[in-house]
């Protein structure tokens, strides 16, 4: 499986800074830009899910409990309450 979560750069602008990851350099514009280009690139994988920004109010945290919840699924789990 291909998991994709998209950049906070695009939905959740709020969160996207080069002064809170030491790990990110582009601006916000490049970030959009690489993101799309990744998600097209894996677009024909019959496993791409794609975790966007819809509920950025929610925080990362329920971002990652997203990608948390599709991993139970795909691996035959239970999800968590």
């Amino acid at each position: 499986a291909v998991f994709h979560l998209v950049t906070a750069a695009e939905g959740a602008e709020r969160f996207y800074s080069l002064e809170n990851n030491a790990a990110r350099t582009e601006a916000p514009e490049l970030a959009r830009a690489a993101d799309a280009k990744t998600q097209k690139v894996w677009a024909p994988h019959p496993k791409h899910i794609i975790f966007d920004n819809s509920a950025a109010s929610h925080g990362f945290e329920w971002k990652l409990q997203r990608v948390v919840e599709a991993t139970a699924k795909l691996v035959g789990l239970p999800a968590l309450p």
